[in-house]
């Protein structure tokens, strides 16, 4: 991953998380949808962009830990630690773009 696109990651998925993070904190969202399930697409969302690799599965036990959800920068702080430990090449975020859009 190139410096910039890894800083521009840094900068804009805290921000996308905090969002839904929002959204997902209505009463209306909150009493039909735990927020492991939102944790679940956000997760699946940023496979499906190419930020995250395909053939990692949700790491259900480490957002189960998390004690404090009321706080997206701990979603955050382990998507991007998922992100930069396992990196996609350029082509391999491009395959696995245009295999969710084929899968979707």
């Amino acid at each position: 991953m190139h410096t910039l696109e890894g800083k521009r990651i840094q900068l804009s998925l805290p921000g996308i998380v905090a969002t839904i993070h929002e959204w997902s904190s209505e009463a209306a969202v909150s009493r039909c949808m735990h927020w492991t399930e939102v944790t679940q697409m956000i997760w699946r969302s940023f496979q499906i962009q190419g930020y995250t690799r395909e053939d990692r599965g949700y790491p259900q036990g480490t957002f189960e830990s998390i004690r404090n959800n009321s706080d997206p920068s701990l979603v955050s702080d382990i998507i991007l630690a998922e992100i930069f430990k396992y990196t996609l090449s350029s082509e391999e975020r491009k395959l696995q773009r245009e295999n969710a859009l084929r899968k979707g």
